[in-house]
């Protein structure tokens, strides 16, 4: 890979750059001294002299920079681009999104200022976004990276599939402990009358319980799993841990939830059956990575809010969700059994109608 890099910079310089090579690395020297400060493993960069920390930071971000120009179609890809990027496309694009690859932001503007035809923002933010996306008509958002500066290139991906604050309208509902059990699985949702839903939006922060006209609904972000968006989902939710704070994030938030609805394949076809989950996965290879994943991630706010509601909801209706269960659950045996009811009635009334004419002759 490292060969291919260093022949993406030539191509860079030849053909999509404003300036020469030369000229270019000793305008980047001073960011590279300043982002050196950026990396929280001071003592593994003590063992990297300062001039070849440059260089790779030189390389890997006009690297970065190229390739999102062929990925997103932005000028003319000549076939020499093409050549080297396309074989390994897949693995570039898992590789872009590691969490121990990231590139501090500072050096990736630099190397968009230098094309010839700049790279609209919205451009990068759609292709982030639209991996996760099941619907053609995703809408490119608009974000503004000076007003909201990212760190770095999966800082930048999780805030825009996570930018958008949950409904904080309902706040949790004080609720007994002993009714405070969770649910624990999308077969029990069901059990309990609560319809699940994919969101129009797939924006991870839009996890939401309302009320409908009989029973609640949960509307979750849609998610679709392939080998490129499954890395670029843990390698975000790693992120939001590694950053520290109170709340460990959206992305956090709704894996978690993912999770708890998800304990056998069963639930993994009831999810694909309500559009929440999709890609060319198994049942069994989702089942996998969701609960391999699980062990590891760390509940935020949002996931918090929407269980406190739902054992809210569990509490206050505990009578008619155990009428309901019991309908749904013996579903069948009350179909079979209701036209024999309705077949017995009718012969007692005949027979009934037969005595009493009897009895009046």
């Amino acid at each position: 890979m490292e060969k291919i890099k260093r022949v993406a910079v030539d191509i860079f310089f030849e053909e999509w750059a404003t300036r020469s090579q030369d000229t270019t690395y000793e305008m980047f020297k001073p960011i590279a001294y300043n982002v050196r400060g950026c990396y929280a493993d001071i003592d593994a960069l003590e063992g990297i002299p300062v001039d070849e920390f440059v260089s790779m930071m030189f390389i890997d971000g006009c690297f970065l920079v190229l390739v999102l120009c062929y990925i997103l179609e932005h000028g003319e890809s000549t076939a020499r681009l093409r050549s080297i990027t396309q074989p390994h496309f897949n693995s570039i694009t898992r590789d872009m999104m590691l969490l121990e690859n990231q590139i501090p932001w500072p050096v990736i503007e630099f190397f968009m200022a230098l094309l010839r035809d700049p790279l609209p923002m919205g451009e990068i933010v759609h292709f982030l976004t639209e991996r996760f996306s099941v619907r053609n008509t995703q809408k490119i958002l608009s974000v503004d990276t000076d007003e909201n500066k990212p760190s770095h290139f999966l800082s930048l991906a999780q805030f825009c599939l996570t930018f958008m604050e949950p409904d904080e309208e309902n706040k949790p509902l004080e609720v007994p402990l002993e009714y405070m059990q969770f649910v624990t699985s999308a077969a029990e949702l069901a059990e309990m009358g609560i319809k699940l839903e994919a969101s129009s939006s797939m924006q991870f922060s839009l996890m939401t319980a309302t009320k409908g006209c009989l029973f609640p609904k949960i509307s979750l972000p849609p998610l679709s799993l392939d080998s490129v968006s499954a890395c670029w989902l843990v390698n975000m939710a790693a992120f939001e841990i590694c950053r520290g704070g109170n709340d460990c994030g959206m992305i956090n938030s709704y894996l978690c939830t993912i999770a708890v609805l998800m304990n056998q394949e069963e639930d993994v076809r009831e999810l694909r059956a309500k559009g929440i989950v999709h890609g060319f996965f198994s049942d069994q290879q989702i089942l996998e990575f969701v609960s391999g994943l699980a062990p590891d991630l760390r509940p935020g706010e949002a996931y918090s809010l929407l269980m406190f509601k739902l054992a809210a909801y569990r509490y206050k209706k505990r009578v008619w969700i155990a009428i309901y269960r019991f309908f749904y659950n013996n579903a069948k045996t009350i179909a079979t059994v209701l036209p024999i009811i309705s077949v017995l009635v009718g012969i007692f009334k005949a027979l009934l109608s037969l005595k009493q004419k009897q009895q009046c002759q």
